[in-house]
Formats: C-alpha cells, sequence, structure tokens
C-alpha cells in the first residue's frame, strides 16, 4: 500500500474522531488478532521498540493551524499536554501519535519526545504495513499508532492517569497509586506495546500487550483537574 507520512488537508488531523466517552474500548478477544497482526509487522521491521498502539479519542476541538504538544517532566515522570499554534513549520515537528485517513498517516500529537520527519520516513515500508492491517480490520476510526518511548516509566502499582481540563484543552498524566480511591473510576485504556510472551504462555499467543502506563478518566470523571 502507498501511503503518505503527513497531512495534506485542509483539515485537522482531529476531525471525525470519537469523543472519549464515546469510544469503543480495547477488547482483549475481539481485538487480539488486531493487535497481534501488528505485532508481528513491528517485529518483522525490527520496531518493537519505536511503535505501539494508541486508542483514537479527542478531547477536546483542534484546529487544523494547531497541534496538540506534549512535554515530559522528567522529576515528577509526568507529561503535560496543551493545544498550540502550529505554526508555518509546522508538519517538520517531532510527531508522537498518528491516525491512518485517507491514504496517510496524520500527526495527532507532538512533542521533543517524537519521530523527526526523516525518522519517520525511514519506517515508510512498516507504516504501509500497518495501514493495510488497519484497513483490513476495518479499524482506521479506532486505533492508530504511537511512539514506543513517550518518556514516562512504569513502575510497579502505579499508572499514569490522563486529567483533562477541557475548557483550557490542557491534560496532565501524572503517576498514582492503584489504590481503592481508583476502584469507583471509570478507566479507559488508551495505549500498548508488545513484547514476545514467555514460553509457557505462547499456547495462547506469541506476543504479550503490557498496557502502557497511561488511562483516561472518562464519564462523570474526567477530574477534578489535578497537576500532580
Amino acid at each position: 500500500m502507498n501511503v503518505a507520512l503527513h497531512n495534506t488537508s485542509p483539515h485537522s488531523a482531529y476531525d471525525g474522531l470519537n469523543y472519549v466517552d464515546h469510544v469503543t474500548p480495547y477488547d482483549p478477544k475481539a481485538d487480539r488478532p488486531l493487535f497481534d497482526a501488528i505485532a508481528e509487522a513491528l517485529h518483522q521491521h525490527d520496531a518493537l521498540n519505536v511503535f505501539g498502539i494508541c486508542l483514537l479519542h479527542s478531547h477536546f476541538e483542534v484546529a487544523a493551524e494547531e497541534v496538540v504538544w506534549e512535554t515530559f517532566d522528567a522529576q515528577r515522570n509526568s507529561l503535560d499536554v496543551k493545544v498550540v499554534n502550529g505554526g508555518p513549520d509546522m508538519a517538520e515537528l517531532p510527531a508522537i501519535s498518528w491516525r491512518f485517513t485517507n491514504g496517510q498517516f496524520c500527526a495527532l500529537t507532538h512533542g521533543s519526545l517524537g519521530l523527526e520527519p526523516a525518522e519517520l520516513e525511514q519506517h515508510k515500508p512498516l507504516l504501509a504495513d500497518v495501514a493495510e492491517i488497519l484497513v483490513r480490520f476495518d479499524v482506521e476510526q479506532r486505533f492508530g499508532i504511537s511512539v514506543f518511548n513517550r518518556g514516562i516509566v512504569a513502575h510497579l502499582g502505579r499508572s499514569h492517569i490522563e486529567y483533562t481540563d477541557e475548557k483550557s484543552r490542557i491534560q496532565a498524566l501524572t503517576p498514582q497509586w492503584r489504590g481503592p480511591k481508583f476502584t469507583q473510576k471509570k478507566f479507559l485504556q488508551t495505549s500498548w506495546n508488545f513484547s514476545r510472551a514467555p514460553l509457557w504462555k505462547r499456547p495462547f499467543g506469541v506476543w504479550s500487550t503490557p498496557v502502557c502506563p497511561t488511562e483516561c478518566l472518562v464519564g462523570d470523571v474526567h477530574g477534578p483537574w489535578h497537576t500532580g
């Protein structure tokens, strides 16, 4: 499949994405064949440590001339996200996540830890395979791809919880202990990466899918806004 690696349309890459409360969550059983196919493609192209899968969704409107920018705070082990003007050279900004639509990969989020356009171009054969898989499974509106390393570090017993101030169009992904206070909240897994399953688990599949430490609060628990 011949694919373009940037958004050539005058519209925002977010146009048509489902609002976070209305997406179809990942189904470990039904979506397993899709995830296995993408994992195998990543393995074949030696990119398991480059890309993962993300669940496509939106929290707020983003105009065509704007970008969603991630900033990693190493001291807090967290990500701050805001909407900024992309400027005349927005196509040259390093990107972190993409959706495939209308024959092209369109960047959804950007940040200093993303891939430069020249780096992304080196993975074009892989991206063509991923595009074919997304189309074959008819999930271009549900899943996209994201960089494997966004800086945040997973710790046992913690998750990175995504809090959103939709009015100000800012977000914070902060490490939180998964204690009792979270049991009544609704979480939505939003990103995954892959590794080979241990030998004793191979009968159930070659690939394991650890959940990246990023989950959205959805429904009536989008906040309260919390910056960590």
